[in-house]
């Protein structure tokens, strides 16, 4: 078979592949034409094969067709051999004939897409589908509006409060900072301006792909929800992609950019909204959801966004990763943390292959290259030092944890160890750093790096608690080692303070373990499911039952309500330990239907009741919700007992015995109502209950 047959059965698989029909058949009419508004038969395409291009008016293009039978995309097809771009001014030239935006060029291996109208050809690896080229259609981009754009500090706080100044509590200096805190109003910092500034200098230099080096804890994520105000606000991008590589940077993302858009723009999820993305104008999702099984090339069209942003790029694009990163067309930004010239003072071509360092420098000169930042320049750069400097970030102070051991693993030299081979003959085996928890372990290193830790933490002045921290690990395996020393550490330390739960493991073999680290960022520590506050009781307190305790004791609707896009929220027991920040919301009218039964007001106390049992919080904000029945609602007698202490003892050891005594296992362990009610309570009078519940 010819080249040319086999380029012209590659293009004719790819357009059908895409949706693109030759033919009329039950889907709709044929959308594919060949030659100026002709229609062959199977036939006389496959006999075109050999001499697709050599037709008496020259190649033979494919007009792809509108629903409206208008024409649409031009693709210019070359032999196997050819490059595609060599017919591009041929392309242009067709496609302006019949007023048509879009060519593809393709040799059947090699394919590009091209917006006549606004930049340059862009390689695709499949041919987009008619309806994200309807969506495309209306995308219509004003570099002009884009750079001009004026980004103030109040960028993103006009869309979360608009009327903002008119507030009484603006206009009185004493009080600003309570409306600040208390409507979550972000402003951008002088620096956060400058990143936004800098990008739109580099696209009026037709640049389409930014880096910003941010330090972490600089704000990234606020920086990222600007630069997406900015594009869809000037029609630059219709709808964006935010890619991150890890769970909780989703879930955190997607919080983060609800709560500054969500007046002007809707943000969802990939994997939550599979079936309703494009109603959307921001979509969060991680890499893998979309690459496992190369998901990605089967749901998505090359060109559903105008704009992708890469978090933590020089992780979220590397190795196999990029395929998806490169396969939609538009503006690409990428952030990271990781300064390119962290490595400057090491000779790379002394680098061993296997050295950590020169796979890191790779990937660091990987990730300027992909976002045209070859010369080390990215398009904005904000360090550590300048963090310092500025007093939003903290030094960090680095504490000598070396041992003989870990010294020698560091060396060039590496740590010899003489062992027995399977003869049982002595022979002498050299390890290195990156062997360390893999090929070479040592329990003695291990423990002295968990004793310096301990060691030199950051402690509350008062009590002499650690702070919070984390310990990053080589492996699962050794992050299950690290947790059990520190642990046992504390123990020694702090005898039954933690009762093992000092150190949590966080990795994704661990169950729950993305909702740990949910209330780890929240500081939601006193009421994840392993905490148990101690109370010392006294023999003289009364004990009743919740049943006598509380006015009502009801749960959530029974019933999976509709969910909406914004509205009052619904929170279930996953919200109960995430700063009670909803997921899901429904509408009005079925949140006053459901509080005609169950209606939690400030005062009241949840209590997790299906799945994660016995977790209980005070209400104590003042906005609307309802809840679900996985969740119990009580009612207290707040003359006889006071709510915090109520949520206190409930949380305590005490309280989740009896959770445990009364609960039902089964597919999903549960707590029924009639059980809750059962529970015993121990009650000091109301000044001690209060005493306990605010030390």
């Amino acid at each position: 078979m010819s080249k040319e047959a086999k380029s012209r059965i590659k293009i004719n698989k790819l357009l059908e592949a895409s949706g693109w029909r030759f033919f009329d058949d039950e889907t709709g009419k044929a959308n594919i034409q060949l030659e100026a508004n002709a229609k062959l038969s199977r036939r006389h395409i496959d006999e075109l094969g050999e001499d697709f291009e050599k037709s008496k008016n020259g190649f033979v293009d494919f007009l792809l067709l509108d629903g409206k039978g208008f024409p649409l995309v031009v693709l210019e097809a070359k032999k196997e051999e050819k490059e595609p771009l060599d017919g591009k001014e041929q392309a242009r030239r067709y496609a302006q004939s019949l007023n048509v935006r879009f060519v593809i060029l393709s040799n059947g291996n090699l394919h590009y897409f091209w917006d006549i109208d606004t930049g340059n050809p862009t390689i695709i690896t499949t041919f987009p589908t008619l309806d994200s080229l309807r969506h495309f259609s209306a995308f219509k981009p004003d570099r002009k509006r884009l750079v001009e754009e004026r980004v103030e500090e109040d960028f993103i706080v006009q869309t979360q409060y608009p009327t903002y100044k008119n507030d009484p509590r603006w206009k009185n200096d004493a009080e600003r900072p309570t409306l600040i805190d208390d409507r979550g109003l972000k402003f951008l910092r002088h620096y956060q301006q400058k990143a936004v500034f800098g990008l739109q200098q580099s696209a009026k230099q037709n640049c389409d792909r930014y880096l910003f080096e941010m330090a972490t804890g600089t704000g990234k994520t606020l920086v990222s929800a600007a630069v997406i105000k900015l594009f869809l606000k000037t029609g630059n991008a219709k709808r964006a992609l935010f890619l991150v590589d890890r769970l909780e940077l989703e879930d955190q993302a997607w919080k983060s950019f609800v709560r500054y858009l969500k007046n002007d723009y809707t943000c969802v999820i990939y994997k939550e909204n599979k079936d309703d993305w494009r109603k959307a104008e921001i979509v969060v999702s991680t890499v893998q959801s979309l690459t496992f099984d190369n998901k990605y090339l089967k749901l998505f069209s090359p060109t559903d966004f105008e704009l992708v942003i890469s978090d933590e790029a020089h992780r979220s694009i590397s190795g196999n990763n990029r395929a998806l990163f490169e396969y939609f067309i538009g503006f690409k930004l990428g952030l990271t943390a990781t300064p390119k010239d962290y490595l400057k003072n090491i000779d790379a071509d002394e680098l061993k292959e296997n050295d950590v360092r020169a796979w890191e420098r790779r990937q660091l000169l990987d990730t300027y290259k992909t976002f045209g930042c070859e010369s080390g320049n990215p398009t904005f750069r904000y360090s550590l030092i300048d963090g310092v400097r500025d007093g939003v970030l903290v030094n960090p102070v680095v504490c000598d944890a070396r041992t003989e051991i870990s010294t020698e693993l560091l060396a060039e030299k590496g740590y010899a160890v003489l062992m027995q081979n399977d003869d049982g003959e002595d022979e002498e085996k050299t390890f290195f750093h990156t062997d360390f928890e893999k090929k070479f372990f040592s329990d003695k290193t291990n423990l002295i790096f968990c004793k310096t830790f301990i060691e030199n933490a950051l402690k509350d002045p008062i009590d002499g608690e650690i702070g919070k921290s984390i310990v990053f690990c080589v492996s699962q395996k050794h992050a299950s080692k690290i947790t059990q020393i520190l642990n046992e550490i504390a123990m020694k330390l702090w005898p039954d303070k933690y009762n093992s739960d000092f150190a949590i493991q966080v990795t994704s073999n661990v169950t729950d373990a993305q909702q740990f680290t949910v209330n780890f960022s929240n500081n939601n520590l006193c009421v994840v499911e392993n905490y148990r506050p101690h109370i010392d009781y006294q023999t003289d307190w009364p004990i009743l039952t919740l049943d006598e305790l509380c006015h009502k004791i009801t749960d959530g609707t029974h019933k999976t309500p509709d969910y909406k896009q914004e509205g009052i929220p619904f929170l279930r027991v996953t919200d109960l330990t995430n700063s009670n920040e909803s997921k899901k919301f429904i509408s009005r009218k079925e949140h006053e239907e459901l509080i005609a039964r169950c209606k939690p007001e400030k005062g009241d106390v949840l209590l997790s009741k299906n799945g994660t049992i016995g977790v209980a919080k005070a209400i104590d904000w003042d906005y609307e919700f309802s809840i679900f029945v996985s969740l119990a609602l009580l009612k207290p007698d707040k003359k006889r007992i006071y709510p915090k202490y109520l949520e206190l003892y409930l949380n305590s050891d005490g309280g989740q015995a009896q959770a445990k005594a009364h609960s039902k296992s089964g597919t999903v362990t549960n707590l029924h109502l009639i059980e809750i009610k059962q529970f015993k309570i121990p009650l000091p009078p109301l000044s001690k209950q209060k005493e306990l519940a605010e030390a």
